[in-house]
């Protein structure tokens, strides 16, 4: 069964649904309408690859909208945090964006009991279209489930608060273990800084550079971005001037 919006309402007051913000005008007859974020992602490469990490660029939505263009995939985020333990929470478009050809997900509107944060949002369009920060962009409603509830999420996106691309990636990594997970990351990096043709007559500043380089290339080819892994990774250096920069860049990285 779907919640009314004043079961939503009543089940808010009570504690068993907790919506960021909630107002109680923004509830639907069997909704409750969610807001858009100014902050978008897109992708930088043409071509997606499901087995590594995607490079993504950031896009502010001015005050003045920002037109969408057909064709690429813009990832977005509510502006509210949202979490159930007692109900399967959905997510929809709202009637009069999809009269405007905007799609606010592609497949993953189906969200899980149990899952805390913000929604990213996959936003498409049929025909340009101008978008405006904190509009009206989606409503969430909720099911009531049947049988036991006592699984909850705690998968890849559990917590976001920040728009999350794909992390399909990590499942291409499941099974491995630490050791092989070591050795595959090790072998990327050193294959990455040996392509990045090392100098070791350069200054520090540049040497760390090529290390900081080579180390996003073995995150996006492996899948894997781990602290305490790449940490490991520099103790492996057989080269003592390299295990020295990569320390230099590491520590520096942890300041900022």
């Amino acid at each position: 069964m779907i919640l009314t919006g004043k079961e939503i309402v009543k089940q808010v007051k009570e504690g068993n649904i907790f919506i960021e913000g909630f107002d109680e005008n923004k509830a639907n007859p069997n909704s409750y309408n969610l807001t858009l974020n100014n902050k978008l992602l897109v992708y930088t490469s043409n071509i997606l690859d499901m087995k590594h990490q995607n490079n993504t660029t950031e896009i502010t939505i001015p005050e003045e909208g920002l037109v969408l263009q057909p064709g690429t995939l813009y990832l977005g985020k509510t502006n509210e945090r949202t979490f159930t333990d007692k109900y399967v929470p959905m997510l929809e478009g709202r009637s009069s964006i999809g009269r405007l050809g905007i799609y606010i997900h592609v497949t993953a509107g189906f969200g899980d009991i149990g899952f805390n944060g913000n929604w990213t949002l996959e936003i498409q369009c049929v025909q340009p279209v101008r978008i405006y920060p904190n509009v009206d962009i989606c409503q969430i409603y909720y099911h009531t489930p049947e049988g036991d509830t006592s699984i909850q999420y705690d998968g890849k996106y559990q917590g976001d608060t920040e728009i999350g691309s794909s992390k399909l990636y990590e499942d291409f990594n499941e099974g491995l273990t630490a050791d092989e997970k070591l050795d595959k990351f090790f072998t990327a990096w050193c294959d990455n800084i040996h392509a990045s043709k090392y100098n070791a007559k350069s200054d520090v500043s540049d040497k760390m550079l090529m290390i900081c380089r080579a180390h996003r290339k073995a995150v996006e080819d492996t899948g894997i971005d781990d602290d305490d892994l790449t940490i490991k990774c520099i103790h492996k250096f057989k080269n003592d001037e390299v295990k020295e920069i990569a320390l230099l860049w590491f520590n520096h990285i942890l300041i900022k």
